[in-house]
């Protein structure tokens, strides 16, 4: 018989449909088995800990030295997305932090994190680009505080919460440009890490991680 055409009779037609992610504090838990996650360098393994559901950070090397940090993250794979965790920091040394980064290269950055400073604890929104820096800070009354960064492809929304997520404090919104390659260097796309550095001893522990694109 006649061949059959099947390139012409391919229904190449309609609207892509676009798959959202989501990402859980289980696929966190997880993490040696599940490729989506990184570190930077090889692990130190003794500075990361799973148990009783949560995951606890110990501190590490400054993220931007990039000299083996406690930092696990994975791509932002959508313009529009939100990533919010739990943090109890009341084993957070004095200038310690731990928290979440978006990290494009070591001389741009903007993280969210608990650290004590004189004594007190606070979350602190820091953001490196290049020579530049903007530090913003808020503070706690207890150990523990809910983190939430998120974006709607045009800026970074960076809040906390010590209520479990019923009212939340605005520290401060940048430009999604800053971290483009572009502007910043490095390859293209950010990584949304959870990360501890500062003193030895130092840790703190996080639970309900989750990540959503809209």
């Amino acid at each position: 018989g006649e061949p059959i055409d099947t390139l012409m009779q391919a229904n190449l037609g309609g609207t892509p449909v676009r798959r959202l992610r989501t990402v859980t504090h289980d696929d966190l838990m997880a993490w040696p088995e599940r490729p989506m996650w990184m570190h930077m360098q090889s692990p130190i393994e003794a500075n990361y800990e799973r148990t009783d559901g949560r995951l606890r950070l110990h501190a590490g090397q400054p993220v931007a030295k990039t000299d083996h940090p406690t930092f696990i993250g994975m791509r932002q794979t959508s313009e529009r997305m939100t990533v919010q965790v739990d943090v109890d920091a009341a084993h957070i040394n004095e200038g310690d932090e731990a928290g979440i980064i978006v990290y494009q290269i070591e001389d741009g950055w903007q993280s969210l994190s608990c650290t004590r400073q004189n004594g007190e604890l606070i979350v602190k929104l820091d953001c490196r680009l290049k020579t530049m820096s903007d530090i913003k800070t808020y503070k706690l009354d207890q150990s523990k505080a809910k983190l939430r960064i998120s974006s709607d492809g045009l800026t970074y929304r960076y809040e906390c919460s010590t209520d479990g997520g019923k009212t939340w404090h605005e520290l401060g919104s940048q430009s999604c440009t800053l971290l483009s390659t572009e502007m910043a260097g490095g390859f293209t796309g950010v990584v949304l890490a959870l990360y501890a550095q500062g003193s030895k001893g130092s840790y703190a522990d996080f639970t309900n991680f989750g990540y959503q694109e809209y």
